[in-house]
């Protein structure tokens, strides 16, 4: 899921990755903004245009809502982009009524997306928990000079059925954007063991380029700061 893709590079976006299908919702009245999901085209998935927030003038968000297929198991996934500056109440209100046809659906639900609205904020805090739908990941991920903000979010409920997945999930370093990128796997701890090891093989090598990346960056700050004395 990507948050303020704009509008300029939608068709770098939709072409992007092969054996994707890129759905994206844009701002209707400026470039910025934006939302948009990929999913692998081997998994069974549609729009549900039923569930979309309209934006307005007091409730301006962008949000895909899709339907999403496996083998096993049927999900529904939501990517949202609240502007700031906006009502919070007016956005609280439009989107409790979908967090109860959510509920409603007893499907496991994966929500993410930036926010731009306090975790902590009561009206959208227990609207998510009276509709089952949980926070996973609050860390402050907008970084600035002198500020660190959670704008941020992402949530799922497991639905009504017994489920056997397990979540793990954070965030990278990134030093050429000011939101960092986090990272949510729901992985089916069902399967044998063989079969998740070779889905883990990726994510460590990835995880070992970003500490050497990281390494080479301290010894270039170390070497820096001798200079200077």
């Amino acid at each position: 899921m990507l948050s303020e893709i704009w509008s300029y590079n939608i068709d770098h976006y939709r072409n992007l990755f092969a054996d994707y299908t890129f759905y994206y919702d844009l701002c209707q009245t400026s470039c910025v903004g934006g939302v948009g999901i990929y999913v692998k085209n081997r998994l069974v998935h549609k729009q549900l245009d039923a569930l979309k927030i309209y934006s307005t003038d007091e409730c301006n968000v962008e949000n895909v809502w899709l339907e999403v297929s496996t083998a096993h198991q049927k999900f529904i996934v939501v990517g949202v982009y609240r502007h700031p500056g906006q009502c919070v109440d007016k956005f609280a209100s439009v989107f409790e009524g979908l967090l109860e046809t959510v509920k409603k659906a007893k499907l496991p639900c994966l929500i993410a997306g930036d926010f731009n609205i306090d975790p902590l904020q009561p009206q959208l805090r227990g609207q998510l928990a009276v509709a089952k739908v949980f926070p996973n990941y609050f860390m402050r991920t907008r970084l600035a000079v002198d500020t660190a903000t959670v704008t941020d979010h992402i949530y799922y409920s497991p639905g009504s059925k017994f489920s056997s997945n397990y979540i793990h999930d954070g965030s990278f370093w990134c030093d050429v954007t000011d939101h960092l990128p986090n990272y949510f796997m729901l992985i089916n701890h069902s399967r044998p063991n063989s079969q998740r090891k070779n889905n883990h093989v990726s994510c460590d090598c990835f995880l070992n380029l970003l500490l050497i990346n990281l390494k080479i960056k301290l010894e270039m700050l170390i070497g820096c700061i001798h200079t200077l004395l």
